[in-house]
């Protein structure tokens, strides 16, 4: 049996929900040209998918280590 994932979300997904929230909470739209806002969402995205697929571990590795403690 798999754990059940923490974060399902994919960087499309990450990145399109940041941009929604963005534009919801501040003037900024994003335009068809990359531009400086966009790229910071971009690298914010990348950096939450490292942090997503190693959270997504923690289960597998909690249970591993369970195993280990009672031999």
């Amino acid at each position: 049996m798999q754990a059940p994932k923490i974060d399902p979300r994919s960087y499309e997904e990450i990145v399109a929900e940041t941009e929604a929230l963005v534009q919801e909470l501040t003037p900024w739209q994003p335009s068809t040209e990359v531009d400086a806002g966009g790229m910071m969402i971009r690298i914010f995205g990348r950096f939450a998918e490292i942090v997503k697929e190693r959270l997504n571990r923690v289960p597998e590795k909690s249970f591993l280590s369970f195993l280990n403690l009672i031999g």
